[in-house]
């Protein structure tokens, strides 16, 4: 406000009844009063902002850590799963296809320190579907992420490690391989999550700016959305 009126050249004490002088004075007041109550509207909403991706963050997390999650991250880390395909024979209108599917190495799962009510859970096969769903949820990782409702650092913090173990297994990259091959662009968001939470990890170790990572992140979502 007194920045207002040094700016503006407040007239002398002679002048202080004069029109212009209230007028001046009315206008730095209703600017001032106009950038305090922006500048509280926009502290509301960044605070509701945070409110709602922790609380849509709590959800999601409680969502994602289920039990066949958990049996999908167990075999990625542990190198337990193999792509199979099993040839599908239809009637003479349909040529015969190949459904791909996983097979689950039961060598690997006996050296496991696993109890026996897990053991029992793992099934010796699992459809491309299943797969799909398991894989979903890293996709709909980078679709929130993108959205603005789950912040990079609630993604790198909380998923980071488990997109890095489903995506560098072999026979999930394989499939993913397989699904691009055949056109797909299913998983663009799970690869986009992944390349960003290393981008923000080296960002992170080397102390760089997180305001200039933001940017240029912004940046390229603008180019490559053109």
């Amino acid at each position: 406000m007194l920045a207002f009126f040094f700016i503006c050249k407040i007239p002398s004490a002679s002048d202080t009844n004069s029109a212009e002088f209230w007028t001046a004075v009315f206008t730095g007041s209703l600017t001032f009063a106009t950038i305090a109550l922006w500048w509280i509207g926009y502290a509301q909403l960044r605070g509701i902002k945070k409110t709602s991706q922790a609380d849509f963050m709590f959800k999601f997390t409680s969502e994602f850590f289920n039990s066949e999650n958990q049996i999908f991250i167990l075999l990625c880390d542990n190198f337990a799963l193999e792509l199979k395909h099993k040839k599908i024979e239809y009637n003479n209108q349909i040529k015969s296809d190949s459904f791909p599917y996983f097979e689950v190495n039961q060598e690997i799962i006996k050296q496991l320190p696993l109890d026996q009510t897990k053991s029992d859970a793992i099934r010796q096969r699992y459809s491309c579907y299943e797969i799909d769903d398991f894989l979903g949820y890293f996709e709909d990782i980078g679709k929130f992420e993108k959205q603005g409702l789950i912040s990079i650092e609630n993604v790198y913090n909380s998923f980071s490690w488990y997109i890095e173990t489903a995506l560098h297994n072999n026979t999930i990259k394989q499939y993913l391989k397989l699904q691009k091959k055949n056109g797909s662009d299913l998983f663009e968001n799970f690869n986009y999550i992944s390349k960003k939470c290393k981008s923000f990890e080296k960002t992170k170790v080397k102390n760089k700016s997180i305001r200039l990572f933001r940017c240029r992140w912004w940046l390229s979502n603008k180019i490559l959305a053109r």
